[in-house]
């Protein structure tokens, strides 16, 4: 069973690797949501806090972890769009 710590990391890992792509993609709509470049400012900001144990695991799960699914969800159906769309 994987760890709650290795779900945030591995979801750290991703909006990292991807973070420039993300930010070039970005404003994002998904579900009624839009993503502007301020969630940029936000998810840093998060991950910092979480790093530096300034929020715990369970707050982490919510502004990191939760907060990195809907924009990953987003970023690959923005994506999947712009593919169709060429």
């Amino acid at each position: 069973m994987v760890s709650q710590a290795d779900r945030i990391s591995k979801a750290i890992a991703w909006y990292e690797a991807n973070r420039e792509e993300i930010a070039a993609a970005l404003p994002l709509t998904h579900q009624g949501t839009t993503w502007t470049p301020a969630v940029l400012n936000f998810q840093d900001d998060a991950i910092a806090k979480y790093r530096d144990g300034e929020i715990g695991k369970k707050l982490a799960e919510v502004y990191v972890l939760n907060s990195i699914r809907r924009l990953y969800r987003a970023f690959e159906r923005s994506k999947k769009e712009v593919k169709s769309g060429e």
